[in-house]
């Protein structure tokens, strides 16, 4: 098993026990697309959950995390609140960003299309902003 559905898989698994977590489904309405539908106490959310080998490696010369289609991303959006769980090698590198504060806080890049996104922490700001939201934490806080 890859790396990625691995990381993937414990994630969920994480949030399937968590107690603050009352259910916790796959969104099967576009195939192939690492995303759950999680219900807490507060509301029902959607997570997109994306995995970079380069997150957390201060060798590398870039971690960039490869997003999805703009189209995807706000077809998404159109059900439930979408915060976007960026996943790196281990627990420590764990990041749960609110869609809002993704397009408003980060520096994001796109593909040469136009139509979709890549996000690298060496952006802009990205280094200094991305640790206030490590873990899965800011999942509860709004």
């Amino acid at each position: 098993m890859s790396d990625s559905k691995r990381l993937k898989k414990k994630l969920i698994r994480e949030l399937e026990k968590a107690d603050r977590v009352q259910s916790i489904v796959k969104y099967t309405r576009y195939k192939g697309r690492s995303a759950w539908e999680v219900e807490t106490e507060e509301s029902t959310k959607m997570i997109w959950v994306t995995y970079s080998r380069f997150a957390g490696d201060s060798t590398a010369k870039e971690s960039p995390f490869y997003g999805s289609t703009w189209d995807s991303i706000n077809n998404l959006r159109q059900h439930h609140p979408l915060y976007l769980i960026f996943l790196g090698t281990t627990d420590e590198y764990r990041w749960t960003i609110p869609f809002p504060d993704f397009i408003s806080r980060f520096d994001i890049g796109e593909k040469k299309d136009g139509h979709a996104w890549r996000f690298n922490f060496d952006h802009g700001d990205n280094r200094d902003v991305l640790p206030e939201y490590r873990g899965i934490e800011p999942l509860f806080e709004y």
